[in-house]
């Protein structure tokens, strides 16, 4: 029994995980909502009964992690396919509303990015993880648009953050940095980052 199911995921991995197909609609967060036709809206109700039926409740986060899977693969338009079904599925889950956010920002889609990390916010997201990610959507998004508003929001954000302690605040905070060349400042907040995963230490040749 154990098997059949983990053969089952598999398949469904497969077929729905981060497989290339067409774009449209499917590749806009909440499919743009854009009015569907009938037949599109009889596959919806299908693919949710499936779903369901295979999840039960699990179903819209399950398909969530789909389209992680589909952001570690860098296939950002097929993660959002991927998070537009989790959203299907439960409308009131914040994880799709993440996704939107994470892949938008990989889009270089700051302004929609920033959008969607603040409805996964109020959604009930966890802030820990997304308020930093959020406030270097702001960040990037100051920079292309000369928003001195959205930096200000960003920083405080941050160090907001990093005041209570939040690890990944500094990690994200000293990458902004590197962004406007602070190079200074970034090294002093590489040092409280655990993880320096983007080898920000070792480029800044920091002391």
């Amino acid at each position: 029994m154990i098997l059949s199911r983990a053969i089952l995921i598999l398949t469904v991995f497969i077929f729905l995980g981060c497989a290339a197909s067409s774009g449209g609609m499917n590749e806009i967060p909440e499919y743009g909502h854009l009015e569907k036709t009938s037949d599109l809206k009889e596959a919806d109700q299908k693919f949710i009964r499936m779903a369901r039926e295979q999840y039960g409740d699990s179903a819209s986060y399950i398909y969530a992690q789909y389209g992680w899977n589909c952001i570690r693969n860098r296939q950002p338009r097929v993660a959002i396919r991927r998070f537009n079904q989790s959203w299907l599925l439960d409308s009131t889950n914040y994880k799709p509303y993440w996704g939107f956010a994470v892949a938008l920002g990989k889009l270089g889609k700051y302004e929609e990015s920033i959008h969607y990390y603040e409805i996964a916010l109020k959604r009930g997201g966890d802030e820990k993880i997304i308020i930093p990610e959020y406030a270097l959507a702001l960040w990037e998004y100051s920079l292309r648009s000369s928003n001195s508003v959205q930096k200000k929001k960003a920083e405080e954000l941050l160090n907001g953050e990093i005041n209570k302690g939040n690890d990944k605040a500094s990690c994200i905070y000293a990458y902004a940095l590197t962004l406007e060349r602070r190079n200074d400042d970034a090294c002093r907040a590489i040092k409280k980052c655990p993880d320096d995963l983007d080898g920000i230490s070792t480029k800044l040749k920091c002391q």
